[in-house]
């Protein structure tokens, strides 16, 4: 998920980083818990539209291209940045797609949650 958000923002992790609606695939929203064991963020129902409608149109050159910005200086993710990496990025992105239509769709809340 952070080289998925790096990817959609400016390549950078933060909380704040990016621009709305893409910025909100992953960490954006409602911050409900942030510690050292995970993090929680809500998206809400008109977030998630916005989210959906931006992401449709995320092809894999637009993404790579926002991979592509993640600095190999960046101490917390350059051991990771490879094509594989790129590619699983790529997988689990294209196949989220389909989950933010529907949950647009059916005027939904996210709650994104991931462990630190």
């Amino acid at each position: 998920w952070d080289g998925l958000h790096r990817s959609l923002t400016d390549g950078k992790y933060g909380w704040n980083n990016g621009e709305f609606p893409l910025n909100h695939v992953i960490l954006g929203g409602e911050i409900l818990y942030n510690g050292d064991d995970y993090i929680m963020t809500l998206k809400r129902p008109k977030e998630v539209q916005e989210i959906a409608k931006a992401v449709k149109n995320i092809t894999k050159i637009v993404l790579k291209k926002g991979y592509e910005q993640i600095s190999a200086d960046d101490e917390d993710y350059a051991d990771f940045i490879s094509e594989e990496d790129f590619q699983y990025t790529w997988d689990w992105f294209s196949n989220s797609i389909v989950f933010w239509e529907l949950a647009a769709k059916e005027n939904r809340y996210v709650l994104f949650t991931a462990d630190q």
